[in-house]
């Protein structure tokens, strides 16, 4: 324990097992990663809002980019479909390069599609209106839950791999928990 450079106590402390966390720590946690996987991968885009959507329209599309990451936060920790794979919602997809491609394309035009679509209801000279609001969450909303989706898909038709059939995905789902837990 020397050679680390650290005293007796703190490896102790580091080699202690993890606490669990709740649900709500748990939810926050996948917030916090679909945060930075998105504001990662999409930096042209956000930049590109950041310098085209007007002032008086920001509140919009920071509601929008909000919903967006709490949708992404709710798939990714499989919330909708209970963990079992039966509604039909694929997994949240793996960190190889198809999905890679798939999450560049669709985080970045997720972007730009809030950023045109929530103030394209606003009269001129209105500013933030309850429409805008109410527009720019649903489709973030949306947008963040439809992703596994889409990667899914992309991943399909660039021949990533067998197709993974509703009933397979309850096993994919086990063993992605079992490992997240032995972790």
């Amino acid at each position: 324990m020397d050679s680390r450079g650290t005293d007796e106590s703190t490896e102790r402390r580091k080699l202690r097992p993890r606490e669990r966390t709740d649900r709500t720590g748990r939810f926050l946690e996948d917030v916090f990663d679909g945060l930075g996987e998105h504001a990662l991968i999409a930096v042209p885009s956000l930049l590109w809002a950041a310098l085209s959507v007007p002032p008086r329209d920001s509140t919009a599309m920071l509601a929008g980019y909000v919903a967006l990451v709490v949708g992404l936060a709710v798939v990714r920790g499989n919330r909708l479909s209970g963990g079992d794979g039966r509604r039909g919602i694929p997994p949240w997809p793996d960190g190889s390069r198809r999905p890679l491609l798939a999450r560049v394309g669709y985080y970045n035009l997720a972007i730009v599609a809030i950023a045109a679509l929530s103030t394209a209801g606003v009269a001129p000279g209105w500013g933030e209106s309850a429409v805008s609001l109410t527009v720019a969450g649903t489709l973030g909303l949306a947008l963040g839950l439809g992703f596994p989706v889409v990667a899914a898909a992309v991943v399909r038709l660039t021949g990533g791999g067998p197709r993974a059939r509703p009933q397979d995905w309850n096993t994919l789902r086990a063993d992605r928990e079992r490992n997240r837990r032995s972790r």
